[in-house]
């Protein structure tokens, strides 16, 4: 584990307080046996390399690391990984400014250090996010059905995934989790809409019923089943 780490100029690269020449000592925390080390290494990582909505420099470099993390079986905070993963997917990454143009940036990032996105460095292995999907965590399960919409484009190959493991998921919340997913990655326009629904009548659960219905005015148009619009209406009028 951490091949390279070393390797990495963290003191050249800054986090949100300064130079990240202490983020290998996180990573390290958040491996190790003991439980208060792995809680303020987990601290650490989130207050530096995520701060007011905003990601920098370090974080980019420290996402492969986190990912390794979370993969490995022997973890125990892969919760905390994921969050924190799915927050810098979500962030505005500080350093956008590079690529704008912004010459204040530049001064953060020497030039003999290549300029990696934190966001597209989240993405580069989803392979670890779909087999989070069957982690006997349900936060963790739910938390990389959050990731994977986050940074994934509609697929027919990842559509049927989410809606397999939708049939065979057991818990009610991450249940509805993957419809609310299946949702914002199925394509406009097709009968993607038709299976959702499907799945959701089939099961006698109100919050999966209701979670479908939210999908099928964006997914399935005019062809939005009567039953569904008169759920969201009797919930709204409630």
């Amino acid at each position: 584990m951490f091949e390279g780490l070393d390797d990495v100029p963290w003191s050249e690269l800054y986090h949100a307080y300064g130079k990240a020449s202490d983020v290998p000592t996180w990573l390290r925390q958040v491996a190790s046996e003991n439980e208060e080390e792995q809680q303020n290494g987990i601290s650490m990582l989130w207050s530096n390399l995520i701060h007011q909505g905003s990601t920098y420099l370090a974080t980019a470099y420290a996402v492969p690391y986190l990912l390794e993390l979370l993969a490995d079986p022997g973890v125990k905070v892969k919760v905390n990984i994921a969050g924190l993963l799915a927050d810098v997917a979500l962030c505005w990454p500080y350093e956008a400014e590079k690529r704008s143009g912004n010459t204040a940036s530049s001064l953060y990032l020497p030039p003999h250090i290549p300029f990696k996105d934190a966001r597209e460095e989240v993405g580069k292995d989803l392979t670890i996010f779909v087999g989070l999907l069957d982690d006997e965590a349900v936060e963790v399960r739910m938390r990389a059905t959050y990731i994977l919409k986050l940074i994934t484009s509609p697929s027919e190959e990842l559509h049927n995934l989410l809606l397999l493991k939708a049939k065979q998921e057991s818990d009610p919340l991450a249940r509805a989790n993957l419809v609310r997913t299946l949702g914002a990655l199925s394509r406009i326009g097709t009968t993607d809409w038709q299976a959702i629904w499907s799945m959701a009548q089939a099961n006698n659960d109100p919050l999966l019923t209701f979670c479908a219905a939210l999908t099928l005015p964006r997914l399935a148009r005019e062809q939005t089943p009567q039953e569904a619009i008169q759920l969201l209406a009797t919930v709204m009028f409630h």
